[in-house]
């Protein structure tokens, strides 16, 4: 089962392991921006979107994602029964406190970051370390 729930269910998967390398803002919002990069962007574009975008009061956090160097993490069971997964280079997420603040901001980094794939999603919940929430 778990072979063809892998190869022919789960496909055109994006996975990347990747190390936050900077973070704004500590609080969790419900609406989330990410913006995925295929190519290394320039962070010092991504920090200064993320300063500026902290200005709004409707944005709960910015951070900037830098992929890990793939010889660090060997390629997993399932990654090999897909056939392989997309990788990114990069990702920055913008979470804010209503799902359409954050669809309003999609908008506005799909125009500054052109060659970005821009998705928005709804956080429902966090589950952190020792089960407390």
């Amino acid at each position: 089962m778990t072979r063809t729930v892998m190869s022919e269910i789960f496909k055109d998967m994006i996975r990347t392991v990747c190390h936050r390398t900077f973070r704004l803002g500590a609080v969790r919002g419900t609406g989330v921006v990410a913006a995925r990069f295929g190519e290394r962007p320039d962070e010092a574009a991504l920090k200064a979107a993320i300063e500026t975008l902290m200005r709004d009061r409707a944005v709960a956090c910015g951070e900037i994602w830098q992929a890990a160097d793939p010889r660090e993490f060997p390629v997993s069971m399932e990654e090999r029964l897909r056939g392989g997964d997309r990788k990114i280079e990069a990702c920055l997420i913008v979470e804010t406190l209503r799902v359409p603040d954050a669809e309003k901001i999609a908008a506005a980094l799909a125009r500054e970051f052109q060659r970005a794939e821009i998705g928005t999603y709804r956080l429902l919940c966090e589950i952190r370390p020792g089960g407390s929430m």
